[in-house]
């Protein structure tokens, strides 16, 4: 375990308290607007000092309440990069990614290369897009070797064209670099690009940790980030392209996508929306709907006027959720334990690209 931290806090006047841990990798901290995850982050950072609890990394004890310990910012060495990029306006590019103490001129020259900001490093704050500035914050922080970045919500006020430049890169800074990442953001999409374990964060706590399967999959997800439906994350391997498709491969389950790039071999993570699966008793043939996956119901969540059913596939028993009407479950038939079709239309699936398979 990287990070092992139980906070405590007031935040409009209530007791908030947040237990958490990191590991190796990105981690996403997802929640909606107020629900304290700068605070969490600047308490992390030592920015703040916390009401009480505790923060340890490894070995050692950064912040703990009871025995009067609090190791300053300075030393922590944990880099924090805020919304507004915080750069020193009288200073260049270069000057700014220097500033840290901590930095080096081999540490600033690879964090120059590895953020992309060589072109960069004799202008001034004023001159450069969000994107640029955004950028040239995590190269100062990288510039001070940080054993930890935390990035509070990096991709605010930025166009898409400079969203799909900082994603990649955060993925890269722990892909390639190695820096493990805290990626606080309250878009379910942000984290999908970058993330590979979440913690889910309600006003004042954290209310669920764990692999991006299990927190899209929650029913919390979808209500804190007032989403009608977060999904199902579904990770499968693409095993053929043709025609402008891809097949992937989900444990024995096949199903057909359009051809996005994506690699033979490449492993892939699915989001698929229950608004997206309709359900069949039996296979349909001369269907427009390509996949047609052999199923079976697992639990019928039944809510006012509609119905989740949860569908095992067969036969590789991963979930995914169909949404009906509740009238279509009883003209149907359905009931727990019956063999169906899941139906999931092609063009509706959204997926993610995660790793290359080595091993194929």
């Amino acid at each position: 375990m990287l990070l092992d931290a139980d906070i405590l806090w007031t935040q409009n006047g209530r007791h908030a308290r947040a237990k958490m841990s990191l590991t190796q990798g990105v981690t996403a901290l997802i929640g909606p607007s107020g629900a304290g995850k700068t605070t969490l982050a600047r308490f992390l950072a030592g920015l703040d000092h916390a009401a009480g609890g505790h923060i340890r990394f490894g070995r050692e004890t950064l912040f703990h309440a009871k025995k009067n310990v609090f190791i300053p910012a300075a030393t922590r060495s944990i880099g924090l990069v805020a919304q507004d990029a915080g750069l020193f306006p009288h200073l260049t590019v270069q000057q700014n990614i220097a500033f840290s103490p901590a930095s080096s001129p081999e540490s600033c020259a690879k964090a120059v290369n590895t953020t992309g900001c060589q072109a960069l490093r004799d202008r001034m704050p004023e001159t450069l897009s969000g994107g640029e500035r955004r950028r040239v914050a995590i190269a100062r922080a990288l510039a001070a070797c940080p054993r930890l970045l935390i990035l509070d919500e990096p991709m605010t006020g930025l166009d898409p064209k400079s969203r799909q430049e900082i994603l990649p890169l955060i993925k890269r800074l722990n892909r390639e670099e190695g820096v493990p990442v805290l990626f606080v953001t309250h878009h379910l999409e942000d984290m999908l690009a970058v993330a590979d374990n979440a913690l889910l964060m309600a006003p004042g706590e954290i209310v669920a940790s764990g692999q991006l399967e299990d927190i899209v999959g929650s029913p919390e997800c979808a209500r804190l980030l007032g989403l009608d439906d977060a999904g199902q994350l579904v990770r499968g391997a693409v095993i053929a392209r043709e025609n402008g498709t891809i097949h992937v491969d989900i444990d024995g389950s096949a199903i057909v996508l359009p051809d996005g790039g994506e690699a033979v071999g490449s492993v892939v993570m699915l989001r698929i929306l229950s608004s997206d699966v309709s359900i069949s008793k039996s296979r349909i043939p001369d269907l427009s709907i390509i996949n047609q996956l052999p199923a079976r119901i697992e639990q019928i969540e039944k809510h006012e006027t509609n119905a989740f059913v949860h569908l095992a596939l067969q036969p590789s028993a991963g979930i995914i959720k169909s949404s009906i009407a509740i009238p279509t479950v009883d003209r149907l038939k359905l009931k727990e334990g019956d063999d169906v079709f899941a139906l999931i239309k092609a063009v509706s699936v959204k997926d993610v690209l995660l790793e290359p398979d080595h091993t194929s």
